[in-house]
């Protein structure tokens, strides 16, 4: 029998509770990365793109998986305009699919 797969959907708290799993702390991440475990932490909820890319490089998982809405599939960051645009599609796609539903 195969098991079929599935990406795992990421927000700040799965984020939190892997590193945590994994035995990570903010305090300790701090000393070991060089930034500050309020710019780690900050970093899950809003982009930074160095410490984002050093949280995803801890987990072994992609920016662009990690954060989808914030990076592209090459590790860049999507600028904020352009974020903006599409977090409003989503939201106008969800919408209409919830109607139709």
């Amino acid at each position: 029998m195969l098991l079929k797969l599935q990406k795992q959907k990421w927000d700040e708290w799965a984020i939190r509770a892997e590193l945590r799993r994994r035995g990570f702390r903010f305090k300790e991440m701090a000393k070991e990365s060089g930034f500050s475990a309020s710019s780690l932490r900050g970093a899950l909820s809003k982009p930074s793109t160095n410490v984002n890319r050093y949280i995803a490089s801890i987990l072994g998982v992609p920016t662009h998986e990690l954060w989808p809405d914030w990076f592209d599939e090459d590790g860049e960051l999507i600028p904020a305009k352009i974020r903006t645009k599409l977090s409003r599609l989503r939201s106008l796609s969800a919408s209409h699919e919830s109607r139709a539903a």
